[in-house]
């Protein structure tokens, strides 16, 4: 939401839907060298397997949902919300409460020791 060079727009991915898997994504698409405003073009130019989707309710087997938010502050930056769904419920619960993109990144995809 909010990027100036993409309207706002929903991805699935069939796997790695887990936050490890999004984050990895995540600096898959910053490692070419993508702006933070460009996020969602350069994340479609390096998952090939993202479908692009109307609603986020359309991909209903899905187990993780994130909200990935463009703010153009005096320093631009990208904040993501993620929420987990259990096998027997239908219910988002709260995964991780928004934060920066780097801190996602170092949360669920630390640096080897």
């Amino acid at each position: 939401m909010g990027f100036p060079t993409h309207d706002d727009c929903h991805f699935y991915v069939v796997t790695d839907g887990y936050p490890t898997g999004a984050a990895w994504r995540f600096s898959s698409a910053l490692r070419i060298g993508c702006l933070l405003a460009e996020l969602p073009a350069c994340f479609v130019n390096t998952q090939l397997g993202s479908i692009t989707q109307a609603a986020s309710d359309e991909a209903a087997n899905a187990d993780y949902r994130y909200k990935v938010v463009f703010q153009n502050l005096s320093r631009p930056q990208v904040y993501v919300t993620a929420w987990r769904r259990l096998p027997w419920g239908d219910q988002w619960i709260p995964r991780c409460e928004s934060m920066p993109l780097n801190a996602f990144v170092k949360r669920f995809l630390p640096e080897p020791d």
